[in-house]
């Protein structure tokens, strides 16, 4: 990178904000010899992980994508990408939207309930077996009461911005399926109101709903989630074909790599 003047410092991103996917330019000589890559190959804008997610689960929605489709991340956090027409924003509510390629926003928050906090309680082994004991169908009462975070992070970001906001997981029942069944459903009562404010901020109602990342392996979960996000309109909520975010990395390359071949000609 080049120096960028009076503060030495050099400049992380490129002066014109690209959307993914997008030809940003070809490795020079200089790089090319110091990373072993080959000189004129093409540089793609590339992503957040939370948007290569939502690029990996794309090809999910049968008949293509359309405003109130959306894809939650479950991983140590959750984020929600959520198809809009409009750009939608809201910094009470933790409300951004990034843009795609073809003039869609993809309206989103990011909340730190999540994986992490479950793995607080309980590790990823005794967690898929305890699941394999809770009915899905039926909701807990326990869960209105909870707002499960990491033990070591104070404050949220999404559905409500509150940097004092504390975990809330008690009472515990003995029974440690009825536990995480509380957590699970607490945390899913998260996302339905992240999809809430979303909507109130003038983004469409959520309608499919696909999932990736760690959490969307576990069947429950996604039943628990099924019978809550239908408050919240959702009429599909199922795991993603491809879980992993990487995947959306890699559709991004290709998609640079056909605005480099088309470049050429």
């Amino acid at each position: 990178l080049a120096d960028d003047g009076a503060d030495g410092l050099a400049p992380m991103l490129p002066r014109p904000v690209l959307p993914p996917g997008a030809l940003a330019g070809r490795v020079g000589a200089a790089p090319a010899a110091e990373y072993g890559l080959p000189e004129g190959c093409a540089v793609g804008a590339s992503t957040t992980d939370s948007v290569a997610a939502f690029l990996a689960a794309a090809g999910d929605f049968e008949g293509g994508l359309s405003p109130g489709d959306a894809v939650v991340s479950l991983g140590s956090t959750l984020a929600i990408k959520l198809v809009s027409e409009s750009r939608v924003e809201g910094a009470a509510a933790g409300v951004y939207s990034h843009r795609l390629g073809d003039g869609t926003w993809l309206a989103s928050g990011a909340s730190n309930a999540g994986g992490r906090a479950l793995l607080d309680h309980f590790d990823a082994t005794r967690m898929a077996e305890l699941s394999e004991g809770i009915d899905a169908s039926v909701a807990s009462k326990l869960a209105a009461g909870y707002y499960p975070l990491p033990r070591a992070v104070t404050g949220e970001r999404f559905p409500v911005m509150d940097p004092d906001k504390r975990a809330c997981v008690s009472p515990r029942p003995a029974d440690d399926a009825e536990f995480l069944h509380a957590l699970l459903e607490s945390i899913a009562r998260v996302e339905r109101d992240g999809f809430k404010a979303l909507e109130a901020l003038g983004a469409p109602r959520a309608r499919r709903v696909r999932t990736s990342g760690g959490g969307a392996r576990n069947e429950a979960w996604t039943g628990i989630r099924r019978r809550v996000l239908a408050a919240a309109g959702a009429s599909e909520v199922e795991a993603a074909t491809v879980l992993e975010a990487c995947y959306g990395a890699a559709r991004l390359a290709d998609i640079a790599a056909n605005f480099a071949k088309r470049e050429r000609r």
